[in-house]
């Protein structure tokens, strides 16, 4: 009987949870955002243990300094060359993206090593200039720390680790009294196929875009701009018949990477229509209308309304700001859906 008891509270409870679905391509920070929305929720990010994020981490910052130390060529920036520096720019692919757990530790102190060469920090300065992964601008300054064998990890760490979505992942939380169910799936192409199951009675779509990939490519396709793929992605999901009656929230992320590294001529390779703001605009508030602009037309269906955010995930205080008011969405929404069901016209 108390099973059966706690069966219809958990279902009661399911019945009642609204369902998020965050979309995006790979990389956009819809993984950061589940992780902030936890936080926001609990309070911590407690039931992440640091023996499992430690290693995550090791090898974030691993991929980063084999990604600067092949960059120093192209920027012509010469590193002396070690015994630890040619074993690490030396690792198989496969090994830096993949490394063994737990994490070697002639990797880590060759890590060390090399991040003493003012050379390296030279390149790091210049790390916009190659193509990198975004969270080694965090990283890259606790090396020292992240990298010794029993580093404690803390709440921050983790919202800047970075973890490819596998399969999809549930979440439950109650956050600002509601409880939600967020579903966070791959964005990779080949991975895409799997989202449509969950478009199902899902209340919201929460579409995370990275503006700062305006000059990076697709892993899978080295051809294809990321943000423009975005684009793509968007509209598709957007105009979805599935999704007809879906509300659909866009953030707009990493607007911190964007006002670091923004070049307007790089801009206007994949957007040639983009113009310099107007005197006194700020550049990258200018951007983010613009891009907002852009988004909004490809939603074809008018008279449904696009929420846009400008965010930055890893800011816990920013996201928590963004969340209360997507909260406050989706119980209007919710509020406007029930006053015009079949039930309530009935009553």
């Amino acid at each position: 009987a108390e099973i059966d008891r706690w069966l219809k509270e958990e279902a009661k409870k399911d019945s009642e949870s609204r369902k998020i679905l965050l979309l995006g391509t790979s990389e956009s920070g819809k993984s950061t955002v589940v992780r902030q929305m936890k936080l926001i929720s609990t309070g911590n990010l407690s039931d992440y243990r640091e023996a499992e994020w430690r290693p995550i981490l090791q090898g974030n910052i691993l991929r980063g300094v084999h990604e600067l130390l092949h960059a120093m060529a192209q920027l012509d920036i010469s590193l002396a060359n070690t015994n630890e520096s040619a074993m690490l720019r030396n690792l198989p692919e496969n090994a830096v993206r993949s490394p063994p757990t737990p994490f070697p530790e002639e990797w880590s102190e060759a890590v060390l090593t090399v991040y003493k060469d003012p050379s390296l920090k030279v390149a790091f300065e210049r790390r916009h200039e190659a193509t990198v992964l975004d969270n080694i601008s965090y990283l890259f300054q606790h090396i020292p720390r992240l990298m010794t064998p029993n580093a404690s990890i803390s709440n921050e760490d983790i919202l800047f680790a970075r973890l490819e979505t596998t399969g999809c992942s549930e979440t439950k939380l109650n956050m600002y009294g509601l409880n939600y169910k967020v579903y966070d799936v791959p964005g990779s192409r080949s991975e895409r196929h799997a989202w449509v199951p969950f478009f199902d009675d899902a209340n919201v779509i929460l579409f995370v875009v990275s503006t700062s990939s305006y000059d990076q490519t697709l892993a899978e396709d080295p051809s294809t701009n990321r943000l423009l793929e975005a684009m793509v992605v968007f509209e598709q999901v957007c105009n979805n018949p599935l999704l007809e009656n879906t509300a659909i929230i866009l953030f707009l992320n990493k607007i911190d990477l964007l006002a670091s590294k923004f070049k307007a001529e790089a801009f206007t390779v994949p957007f040639p229509d983009f113009a310099a703001p107007p005197p006194g605009e700020d550049m990258t508030e200018h951007v983010l209308k613009f891009l907002a602009k852009k988004f909004y037309y490809l939603n074809h269906k008018r008279e449904r309304k696009l929420y846009v955010h400008n965010t930055c995930a890893t800011d816990t205080n920013q996201v928590r700001v963004v969340l209360a008011t997507v909260n406050k969405i989706i119980i209007k929404l919710n509020l406007a859906a029930v006053r015009f069901s079949p039930r309530s016209m009935d009553a």
